[in-house]
């Protein structure tokens, strides 16, 4: 939760806000996620095209982590702002390692960017990156929320779009995490079971998507067509909805996806 709007929240809800420099909006904190510090506690570069706002989140970040090749795009992203590697470099490259360049590694290396090469082939680069982070976030033994931003999780194939969505359910266990998925084009958070309120500006486009099972209840107040029943593949899904308000509570009995178009 943002500090300073405890007054506002009801107990036990779980409160969102969608980041203001994804959105052009000043409504909700430079953080997004569950707080609005103005940083993630750590960012995650994947080896796909990184969103435009993608520098306001990196540099930012109190711990960046590049997923194999994705420290190739932290390069070419930042090669023509003429910015001091020193401003941007990864504090981890992590993965099986066959996709980031010896260049790329070269360029990094004399800033201290560690290079973890991981060769379980059971498990993929953002599941790596994501156990990597949960170490270092954990060994710091805080009691705070952590919010992790993962950039360019979508836009490209659609089988590593659903690889990319399943570390959401894998890790959805884990305490005091909050992880945002921030592609060119959308925002996407895992909705727990309970009561989230989301923070967003009005006539956002969004959709809610039970895409690892059945929900048998899903019950929202602030869009323009209302659920109150089961949500289930093969069944009933919420595409293309719309906020009506900028609060948009959902109440869930299972998870679900809630997927936030950033484009009209």
């Amino acid at each position: 939760m943002r500090s300073g709007d405890s007054s506002a929240a009801v107990l036990g809800d779980r409160h969102l806000w969608l980041p203001r420099f994804a959105v052009g909006t000043s409504l909700g904190g430079v953080g997004g996620g569950s707080g609005g510090s103005g940083c993630y506690a750590a960012a995650i570069a994947l080896n796909t095209t990184l969103p435009p706002f993608f520098a306001c989140v990196w540099l930012s970040a109190k711990l960046r982590i590049c997923a194999d090749g994705g420290a190739n795009r932290v390069v070419e992203f930042f090669k023509h702002r003429q910015e001091d590697p020193s401003m941007y470099y990864p504090h981890c490259i992590i993965g099986d390692l066959d996709s980031v360049t010896k260049e790329t590694i070269e360029f990094f290396s004399p800033f201290g960017s560690q290079v973890v090469h991981v060769e379980d082939q059971d498990t993929d680069d953002i599941t790596k990156a994501l156990n990597y982070t949960f170490e270092k976030l954990t060994s710091s033994h805080s009691s705070n929320k952590h919010d992790i931003a993962v950039l360019g999780p979508l836009g490209h194939s659609v089988s590593q779009e659903l690889a990319n969505l399943n570390a959401l359910f894998l890790f959805q266990s884990v305490p005091n995490v909050e992880i945002t998925f921030m592609s060119k084009y959308n925002v996407v958070w895992l909705i727990s079971p309970g009561n989230t309120i989301l923070h967003c500006p009005v006539n956002s486009k969004c959709g809610i998507m039970p895409l690892s099972c059945r929900c048998d209840r899903a019950h929202t107040a602030g869009l323009k067509w209302e659920l109150d029943g089961p949500l289930e593949f093969g069944h009933l899904i919420s595409s293309s909805n719309v906020t009506t308000s900028d609060c948009v509570t959902i109440t869930v009995s299972h998870p679900v996806l809630w997927l936030f178009d950033l484009l009209p």
